[in-house]
């Protein structure tokens, strides 16, 4: 995101005499945190009140924030739009593929840059029918991204006289018993093709139990949430998930992304809370004079600032598979 809005900033063919600024937040995947933002944005807007006059005058607000680009989450985005519609607060989300956020009557400000995923339901639907798999069992989220994707399915898959065994419903902070008895059911149950729409935090508890119990001989088909998942995709559940089947974003090379990653330096970005976090993390070392996870570790060496992260491995330099971003 700084990247692209500094691309933005240099342009002078773009947005001329125009300067963006941004903060960011980390929503931490969770609605209150998200909403938590998303009112400070309301707040800078000098809205005082919530009642009936400062809707009436919202058009004639010129506000600070002229827009807000997020959330990742289908679920989390549905609940910041909500709140951003009020005060006709444009937003753009990368990731948040729900139908349920087509609805203009509902989410009247609300933008994305990807497709919903009614598409990517027939799409599941279609390659079953190839396959010529007639017995399934289908897996979704308990949020507005994996309810209405897996509802899209069924209805392409009634269509196609494809019969579903079972249907249940997950989550991250779903109990260990309820996990448990989802297995229950995936074991017991004669079906060897199982379709998920759910993300990578809310399929891990369950991938987790199936693993313990080493349920093999089953065939995945992923929603783009999970199927390239870091969570989900580790050696010790290849057993389990090898051989899945799944949708993913085009990956592709953002021109001029990898200097930009590689001249990052917590010195020369002070406001960038994350970037001395990520730092810490990497080298193991304590930023001075910050606020930052190993700020209480006296024990930890203190960071030198000649630290270079061309030198270690991490994600963080992956930048030949990006799928959001690119």
């Amino acid at each position: 995101m700084i990247f692209a809005i500094e691309e933005i900033n240099n342009l002078t063919t773009m947005l001329p005499n125009i300067t963006l600024g941004y903060r960011i937040f980390d929503t931490c995947n969770t609605v209150s945190k998200a909403l938590e933002a998303t009112l400070s944005f309301v707040a800078q807007n000098k809205i005082d009140s919530l009642n009936l006059d400062d809707f009436c005058n919202c058009s004639e607000h010129m506000p600070s924030t002229i827009a807000v680009v997020g959330a990742t989450g289908s679920g989390i985005s549905t609940a910041v739009a909500n709140l951003l519609g009020l005060f006709h607060i444009p937003q753009v989300s990368y990731a948040s593929s729900s139908r349920l956020l087509s609805n203009k009557n509902q989410y009247k400000s609300f933008l994305r840059t990807m497709p919903n995923d009614e598409h990517q339901a027939t799409a599941m639907a279609d390659i079953i029918e190839y396959f010529q798999w007639n017995w399934v069992g289908t897996i979704a989220a308990d949020d507005d991204y994996g309810r209405p994707g897996i509802e899209k399915f069924r209805e392409e898959a009634e269509e196609r006289d494809i019969c579903i065994d079972f249907s249940e419903l997950i989550s991250q902070y779903t109990p260990i018993e309820e996990i448990e008895k989802v297995v229950d059911v995936i074991q017991n149950s004669t079906a060897k093709v199982i379709v998920v729409f759910s993300s990578g935090p809310d399929l891990e508890p369950l991938i987790k139990e199936i693993v313990r119990r080493n349920i093999t001989g089953r065939i995945w088909l992923a929603s783009e949430a999970w199927a390239s998942s870091s969570l989900i995709a580790i050696p010790e559940y290849f057993h389990v998930i090898g051989g899945t089947i799944g949708f993913a974003l085009r990956a592709g090379q953002i021109p001029g992304f990898r200097k930009f990653l590689q001249k990052v330096h917590p010195k020369m970005s002070n406001s960038n809370g994350f970037l001395k976090e990520f730092w810490e993390e990497t080298f193991n070392c304590r930023m001075s004079g910050v606020r930052g996870k190993n700020e209480e570790h006296a024990n930890i060496t203190a960071c030198t600032g000649l630290e270079n992260i061309t030198s270690v491995e991490t994600p963080y330099l992956d930048y030949t598979h990006l799928r959001i971003s690119y």
